[in-house]
């Protein structure tokens, strides 16, 4: 099974298994796998709120699958296929109604910094590790590249692929490539029902909101996006439920989609 998916209700947090080799790659039935989970998502709004996306053991994952990707050359509709499948994840996890959240424990590498990057929060490990290789093979991370815009700006991905630097967790905080920096896996799980904490806290509508308009004002003009911000906001204080949820933050009580995350043992 190339992913597992455990549903807590609120909360998916699916994981990229490593295959019998102890790799995480990108292979065309893994994409497919993580693009139904995602899809799925969209479909059960707003019952699953949050996702988690996870890699293996001291691995996030690795990138395409090279090997899988060389044989498919004489079949290119089908590599062409796996491709769209990767982006419609990219595109998901970006734009999806649900918050996104990748916990990163030891190296990501092209498309696995993709489908990091294409996240709302990045937590990673002290031993995460982040790069770009491709143009080492003469590849582009062209599907890569707007996630990467969106989270560093055009010059520093422009950069990171040229250079295929190889990042410490530390570096990636300080250009916004990641959200923070913890010790150990131990602590990964520990800033995650944080972060948990924090989202599970948030109107779930509000979110998708957030995630769509977002992305259509860092592409309007300044008075476009604010006044496109005034009408939104004008409409949302005359929503019942917005104003039942200030009603009760005023009385001290809380606003019905607060929600407090109880993680499954199994």
């Amino acid at each position: 099974m190339p992913v597992d998916l455990r549903d807590t209700g609120p909360v998916w947090e699916l994981t990229m298994v490593p295959d019998a080799a102890g790799q995480v790659a990108l292979s065309g039935a893994r994409v497919r796998a993580i693009e139904a989970v995602l899809a799925r998502v969209s479909e059960s709004r707003p019952a699953c709120r949050v996702v988690v996306l996870r890699g293996g053991d001291g691995q996030f994952c690795r990138g395409m699958d090279l090997g899988e990707a060389v044989a498919r050359t004489e079949q290119v509709e089908e590599l062409r296929s796996d491709l769209y499948a990767y982006a419609s994840c990219v595109q998901s996890l970006i734009a999806g109604p649900a918050a996104t959240v990748s916990l990163v424990d030891g190296e990501v590498l092209g498309g696995g910094v993709g489908l990091m990057a294409a996240c709302d929060i990045v937590v990673a490990t002290k031993r995460a590790t982040i790069a770009l290789p491709e143009l080492t093979v003469g590849l582009v991370p062209a599907i890569v590249l707007p996630a990467l815009h969106r989270r560093v700006g055009v010059q520093r991905t422009r950069w990171l692929a040229l250079t295929g630097k190889r990042l410490t967790a530390e570096q990636a905080l300080a250009i916004g490539l990641v959200d923070a920096v913890v010790e150990d896996a131990e602590a990964l799980e520990k800033q995650l029902r944080r972060e948990l904490k924090s989202l599970l806290r948030t109107r779930p509508e509000a979110v998708a909101r957030l995630k769509q308009i977002n992305e259509q004002a860092a592409a309007s003009d300044l008075a476009t996006a604010l006044g496109e911000g005034v009408a939104r906001t004008a409409s949302d204080m005359i929503e019942p439920e917005v104003l039942g949820a200030v009603t009760a933050m005023a009385e001290g009580e809380l606003p019905p989609w607060f929600t407090r995350y109880r993680r499954s043992p199994t």
